[in-house]
């Protein structure tokens, strides 16, 4: 009698089917699985990386200079020839060109920088150039016979 009772349960729920006797299986739905919330980590601040232009050594940690970098280095002098006619005798930081003064692209050597440049001596980086940019430098002589003598070197200068 149970059995008679289960069959009509399942005939009033059509389930079962008395007509064909074949029992349809109804599949639950697979649980659904939740989601973990995603965790937000925190956000870390990273230390800022020495600029890769400027290569300091393990020697050189210990005195007193900043780095080394191998530059192609030009001359200029007052004339017409080197500045154009344009030229006022005054460097883009406002003082006078003279011997110690060099031209640089700032984005690789900081304006008002010191360098030791092999061949010439110390040098202030206080001027610009419109060809001066990347590894190059520009420096300053007085005479336009002592700029052509220099010419065109490659050279390691010592940032200060």
């Amino acid at each position: 009698m149970t059995r008679f009772i289960l069959c009509i349960y399942l005939c009033l729920l059509g389930i079962f089917s008395t007509g064909t006797k074949k029992v349809i299986v109804v599949k639950h739905p697979a649980p659904v699985k939740q989601k973990k919330p995603k965790v937000q980590k925190p956000k870390v601040q990273k230390t800022p990386k020495k600029p890769k232009h400027i290569k300091v050594s393990q020697a050189s940690r210990s005195s007193s200079h900043k780095g080394e970098m191998v530059v192609i280095a030009t001359a200029y002098c007052p004339c017409q020839k080197c500045c154009g006619h344009q030229a006022t005798g005054i460097t883009s930081i406002g003082i006078k060109a003279r011997h110690g003064i060099m031209a640089v692209d700032p984005s690789v050597i900081p304006m008002r920088s010191a360098a030791y440049i092999p061949g010439y001596g110390y040098a202030i980086a206080a001027d610009t150039g419109s060809a001066i940019r990347g590894r190059k430098i520009d420096l300053f002589f007085n005479s336009h016979q002592e700029a052509k003598k220099w010419g065109r070197r490659v050279v390691r200068i010592i940032i200060k």
